[in-house]
């Protein structure tokens, strides 16, 4: 970003940062929860399996250990409520065009508000 601001016809790449960030996001909210003994995964036909990010952000017990804005901001930004973006990295659909400045400081924006929550409850 300062590179942008300072010389002239510089385009930052953000697709590592986003890439990265989109998804492991989930994974910090699934910590957070586990940190505070909620169970993150689910029986489905003798098996177990992690819940995926839309189901965290409905479970009541996860949703309490946020504030209402940070829940909107997640949902918006990464789940089909809004912009779908985990989903659009994980699987593959993004497109050089889709990696911007935006969507790498809005991941940004929620690393800084998970960070503020105490994990250990």
């Amino acid at each position: 970003l300062e590179l942008e601001a300072i010389q002239d016809g510089y385009i930052p790449n953000f697709q590592l940062f986003i890439d990265s960030t989109a998804t492991q996001i989930e994974a910090i909210i699934r910590d957070i929860a586990r940190l505070s003994n909620i169970a993150v995964s689910k029986n489905k036909e003798s098996e177990s399996t992690e819940m995926l990010l839309e189901e965290l952000l409905r479970d009541e017990k996860v949703i309490d250990l946020f504030d209402a804005a940070d829940i909107c901001l997640i949902k918006y930004l990464l789940t089909n409520c809004g912009w779908n973006l985990r989903n659009d990295v994980a699987h593959g659909f993004c497109r050089p065009q889709n990696y911007t400045k935006t969507k790498a400081l809005l991941l940004l924006l929620v690393l800084f508000r998970l960070s503020k929550y105490n994990y250990c409850r």
